[in-house]
């Protein structure tokens, strides 16, 4: 009888979980080949608005990345508020519409922007969509400055988003290393 109580307590706390993510969908994560064209490190600022002051998180690995036919961000490690009781393991931005805006012997740059995007979630080896956070108003920029006199290649990511209703902007720099 005890081992059918702890089944059954076990059960009922998996149903409540489940429950509470009505809108979002478990999606696989396997057999997505992904390729990440830079790496930036940088920094995220949600604007709270209702006279509360930003929230600010430093230090945030960003992969602008190419899959299946479609440019993506994902964010690495990432919260919204400080009163997000963990971060996400990841957040993802598919279908990220890219255009170039400049492709000059020392400047690359290419236009990123998008509308009424579901991000996908990465938390405890699942991935989830949350409608409740689609992505609205991204606009940004993907910058390569190359200088072959100083044999140097550096790079920017930049964008401003609403989350939901959150106002979002990442400014930063490519990590790679010469």
């Amino acid at each position: 009888m005890k081992k059918f109580f702890i089944l059954m307590l076990a059960v009922v706390a998996f149903t409540a979980c489940k429950e509470k993510c009505e809108d979002c969908a478990i999606l696989p994560v396997e057999n997505i080949t992904t390729t990440v064209l830079r790496t930036y490190k940088g920094t995220v600022t949600v604007t709270n608005g209702n006279g509360n002051s930003d929230y600010v998180q430093q230090d945030v690995s960003v992969e602008f990345a190419y899959a299946d036919g479609a440019y993506s961000i994902k964010m690495y490690n990432i919260s919204f508020s400080e009163k997000m009781p963990i971060s996400l393991t990841a957040m993802i931005i598919p279908n990220v519409t890219v255009t170039k805006a400049a492709d000059g012997e020392q400047l690359k740059e290419y236009y990123i922007e998008g509308n009424g995007i579901v991000p996908i979630a990465s938390m405890g080896g699942q991935q989830m969509e949350y409608e409740r956070y689609t992505i609205t108003d991204l606009d940004g920029s993907v910058a390569s400055v190359v200088s072959e006199k100083e044999m140097t290649d550096t790079g920017t990511l930049s964008f401003t988003m609403t989350c939901g209703t959150f106002p979002t902007q990442f400014e930063g720099t490519d990590i790679r290393k010469y």
